[in-house]
Parts: structure tokens; sequence; C-alpha cells
């Protein structure tokens, strides 16, 4: 005959079956893990640099990693939000026009006109409309470049009635990888709370 003794921590399963009874803290251990995730992901878009190779403009930073956050806890459910509209065009896709009282998107063409951003005046000196025949609705800010015969235009932005941009798969993590990344900070929690 065999007998094999179990000792069992009361005081653990009292705690486990606290957290069942109440989830809250499991919720917030999920919807914490989420946002993390999300961040990282964000941090890891941002050290891919600018696709044109143009200088950083910090978007995955600025709007991705700064702006999510647990918004929400409840012991049924968390809301973890990233507050930006840009990304969530970036997930989406979707066509852009100019704002109110604007005829144009300014597109850039070259780093300079990216890192100055909008064409206002005097951002960049000297620029001036240039319309291409045959082609309704384009045209260009541009700049004259060197002086005399050497002298020439070079096209700063190229203005547009409106953009459309593809949806971005890369935008957010993969769901299965941000789901295991959930279980494991939960299952980790529970598992911490076993063991005091």
């Amino acid at each position: 005959m065999i007998t094999i003794n179990v000792t069992t921590n009361l005081s653990a399963l009292s705690r486990c079956k606290s957290m069942l009874e109440h989830p809250a803290e499991l919720v917030r251990t999920a919807a914490e893990t989420l946002a993390v995730e999300l961040r990282r992901h964000f941090a890891v878009r941002e050290s891919e640099g600018n696709s044109m190779g143009w200088p950083s403009k910090h978007f995955w930073n600025r709007e991705g990693k700064e702006r999510t956050s647990v918004t929400e806890v409840t012991d049924t459910h968390g809301t973890v939000t990233v507050a930006s509209p840009a990304v969530a065009h970036k997930l989406a896709g979707g066509t852009i026009r100019p704002g109110p009282g604007k005829k144009a998107l300014a597109i850039p063409l070259t780093a300079a006109a990216y890192k100055a951003g909008s064409p206002r005046t005097g951002v960049i000196p000297g620029m001036f409309i240039v319309k291409r025949k045959g082609a309704v609705g384009r045209a260009f800010l541009a700049v004259t470049v060197g002086k005399g015969k050497s002298a020439h235009i070079e096209p700063m932005y190229l203005l547009v009635p409106s953009v459309t941009q593809r949806a971005d798969p890369r935008t957010l993590p993969a769901p299965a990888a941000l789901e295991s990344a959930v279980n494991a900070a939960v299952d980790a929690k529970v598992a911490r709370e076993l063991r005091r």
C-alpha cells in the first residue's frame, strides 16, 4: 500500500478565491500587460526610421507609445486606448482631404520639405507655385536653386486634392502575440499568489 499526503496552503487558496470573486486585479494585470506590449511594438516601429530615409518626426513614439494607456478596469473588462486618430488611420487606411479653407494637400518631395512640415509662408524661403499643363488639379510648390545659367527649379511639395493611404497591417502587433503575453502575465500573477 502506498500513501501520499497532500498539504494545501489554505491562505493561498483563499487569496485565489478572492481574486476570482473580485477579478479586477487580474483584469488590471491583463490590461497593463496589453498596454506595455503595445508601447513596446510602437517603440520597435519607431526604431525602423522613416521609410524614405528622411529625418524622423517620431510618429510612432508621439502618436502611439505616448498615447497608449489603460483607461478602464472593472471586474469584467479592461480597456486600453491608443488615443490617436493618426494611428487609427494607419490601421484602417482611407482618404485624407484638405482641412477647412484649404484647397490642396501639400505632399513633401524632399527631406527639407518633410522636415519643414506644412509649407507655411517663410518656412522655405522663395517658394512659388508651378502649375503643370495637362495635369488637372496638379501643381507644385518649388524653389529656384542656383544662379544664372545653372539655376533650375526644384519641386518641394506636390499639391493634390486628396490622398488615399492603404491600411498598414503592422500598425498593431499580431493578436496571437498580444493574447500570449496577456495570458502569461495573468498566469504569473496567479502563480505568485499561490507561492505567497
